[in-house]
């Protein structure tokens, strides 16, 4: 039997307060690898390579789609559509000429990664990543950002508000706490960058989970439900 519900109760207790802004991903993903499986911890072993940028390849993608993680298929499909979106929008930039052939140039040299099709995706799964209008206006708007510290924030708080969405209907499940670690990677990268906004991150993390996990009380790393 997993130990779902103990390893999520306990997330917030694991990293340190707010208020020091000292939070240790490694800490972290170490107290949840102790309680998972062996098949979990493959997965969070595979979410991992997902952010680093070598490993963004044609077959990472096709074992995405090979994933039994359905946050895993969704997170890394949405990386994929931002990335290759943010390369268009770059080649538009850089390209002159008439409008045909910037067409083709931008054709040509947009798309970093695979495409649906090369990687197998099956729409009907039920797990395609779609973006809505008011999704493109806002990833176009944060491309048009001058300044590149502010760009990469907006971005990473466009994929946290998605990563909730993808996880709206889980509570007590992998795909949580592999969402959670997600989550805990782009505070650890704001850590480095930017303090403030790492800080920021962290408090909207602890929060978040302290409000998904109702009915729980946390005391000293123990998990009491509360009658």
């Amino acid at each position: 039997m997993n130990n779902y519900y103990y390893i999520i109760g306990g997330l917030p207790e694991l990293a340190p307060s707010v208020e020091n802004n000292m939070f240790n991903y490694a800490a972290v993903r170490e107290e949840i690898w102790k309680q998972c499986s062996p098949e979990d911890k493959k997965l969070i072993e595979f979410l991992e390579e997902g952010f680093d940028e070598e490993s963004l390849i044609v077959d990472f993608y096709i074992k995405v789609q090979e994933s039994r993680s359905m946050f895993i298929k969704r997170y890394f499909r949405l990386d994929r559509i931002i990335r290759n979106a943010k390369v268009t929008f770059l080649a538009g930039k850089l390209f002159n000429g008439d409008e045909t052939e910037n067409k083709e140039l931008i054709k040509k040299y947009s798309v970093v990664l695979p495409s649906d099709q090369e990687i197998g995706f099956n729409g009907k799964e039920g797990v395609a990543v779609t973006l809505d209008n008011s999704d493109t206006q806002n990833i176009d708007a944060i491309f048009h950002t001058s300044d590149i510290l502010e760009k990469e924030r907006k971005l990473d708080e466009f994929k946290w508000g998605k990563i909730n969405e993808f996880t709206s209907f889980d509570f007590f499940d992998i795909d949580v706490i592999l969402a959670f670690l997600a989550k805990g990677k782009l505070v650890e990268r704001w850590n480095k960058l930017d303090r403030e906004t790492g800080k920021a991150l962290f408090k909207k993390l602890v929060d978040e989970v302290r409000g998904t996990f109702k009915g729980v009380e946390f005391n000293a790393g123990t998990t009491n439900k509360v009658v």
